[in-house]
């Protein structure tokens, strides 16, 4: 595979587009299991909002939300939480 057309505007990066696109052609193949956090929390579709706040706060990363079988459900994002927070009731 080739990394033309994949990469979108990058301007607000510092590194030169072309470098960028070169660097993505060289790790196309590359498997994103490295990559992973695996020391991360999860939620369950029971957590209360302000553990989600402070648990995505704290870790600054999106957190999988899973059932009582450890199955993933979904993710919470701080702008879900945020959403949430905003949201009034008719």
């Amino acid at each position: 595979g080739t990394a033309d057309g994949l990469v979108p505007d990058l301007g607000f990066m510092a590194d030169d587009p072309g470098e960028i696109r070169d660097r993505l052609a060289d790790k196309a193949g590359q498997p994103i299991g490295p990559l992973l956090h695996h020391d991360l929390p999860t939620l369950s579709p029971g957590s209360p909002i302000v553990e989600a706040l402070f648990l995505l706060h704290k870790h600054r990363h999106p957190l999988a939300v899973v059932d009582p079988d450890r199955r993933l459900v979904g993710l919470m994002t701080h702008w879900e939480a945020l959403a949430a927070l905003q949201s009034r009731p008719r």
